[in-house]
């Protein structure tokens, strides 16, 4: 099959610029269809596998604005706002688009709110900068393909498991700040703190691949998320580098790694009323049914360097790099 989107954006953007305060505004809006173009006629869906599908229709918008004001010329405070409607994408609203041209029932925009505000050092020997961050976003969706047999289902199959409704909440603070030594060396450290939760309770059905009607037992389940964290990238982070830039164009830096705070993924279907209706309430086995399990953090070392060299008017780069030269395998 072909995934087809069409897309036409327009863009509005008014910028200030004074001597002690900066300030801008943008709005932009763009148009979406969707439809997707099936090359092959599926013996299982004969009316809705080949051809083109129905054309899909999304309207977003979004809307940024910003100031910053000038302490100094070396010193800076800046505020940023973000509202956004966005459309979702083509794998989240197509349950199955290998096999057929069946959409999620309930397709929404997802809704976004983001502001940041922030302090900037920009100085010859020393460069800093601290920001806070808040965001949220609404109606989120997912859509993952997978081989189910849990005992919920007559017989294991492959299946479109779709989550919806998905509310998340991001923030956080960063730090970073690098000084410089006369004699080429720099030393420089950064540190993300984040707290990345789900805030509420998602929906969850599944289809098979190769059956046209939802799994009755698995349609709008509630999935009880709430407070769960938000897996894939570690929530706190922490780097401090010694760097070193010869005047012979060659540079070398070290630097140590430590994350943390790292949570797995989880299966939805666990944390379902069905699947602990027969488990005593806060019992061990309760716990571990429903729990999410957080990953191990630890601690990594980082080597680069390069050199760069000039034939009259050309330039030849070589970087070199090893990631975890201490092979720390237990982060997880």
């Amino acid at each position: 099959y072909k995934t087809n989107i069409r897309k036409t954006e327009a863009f509005l953007q008014g910028v200030y610029e004074g001597r002690k305060l900066e300030a801008f505004a943008s709005l932009s809006g763009d148009f979406r269809q969707y439809w997707r173009t099936g090359l092959m006629k599926n013996g299982i869906f004969p009316e809705s596998s080949e051809g083109d599908s129905e054309k899909l229709d999304f309207l977003s918008y979004a809307v940024k604005a910003g100031v910053t004001y000038k302490i100094s010329g070396r010193q800076y405070l800046f505020a940023n706002g973000f509202v956004a409607s966005r459309a979702p994408y083509f794998r989240s609203i197509y349950m199955s688009p290998r096999t057929r041209d069946l959409v999620f029932d309930d397709v929404k925009n997802e809704d976004i709110l983001s502001g940041e505000a922030g302090y900037i050092l920009n100085s010859p020997r020393i460069k800093a900068r601290a920001v806070a961050y808040y965001t949220t976003f609404k109606n989120q969706m997912s859509n993952r393909s997978f081989y189910l047999d849990n005992g919920l289902t007559s017989s294991g199959t492959f299946v479109n498991f779709i989550m919806s409704d998905i509310d998340k909440q991001h923030m956080g603070l960063e730090l970073g700040a690098e000084y410089n030594f006369d004699n080429g060396f720099s030393v420089n450290g950064a540190a993300a703190l984040g707290d990345y939760i789900i805030t509420n309770r998602p929906k969850v059905s599944v289809i098979g691949d190769d059956n046209p009607e939802y799994f009755p037992e698995l349609k709008d389940k509630t999935v009880y998320l709430k407070n769960f964290y938000v897996n894939g990238t570690p929530q706190t982070a922490y780097t401090v580098g010694l760097e070193y830039n010869s005047s012979k164009y060659w540079f070398a830096t070290v630097s140590l790694n430590y994350v943390d705070n790292i949570w797995m993924d989880f299966y939805p279907l666990r944390r379902t009323e069905e699947a602990v209706e027969l488990v005593e309430r806060n019992s061990e086995e309760y716990e571990y049914i429903i729990y999410q399990d957080q990953g191990q953090g630890g601690f990594t070392l980082d080597i680069f360097g390069g050199k760069s060299w000039r034939f009259n008017d050309y330039y030849l780069y070589l970087n070199v790099g090893v990631n975890n030269v201490l092979n720390n395998q237990s982060i997880t």
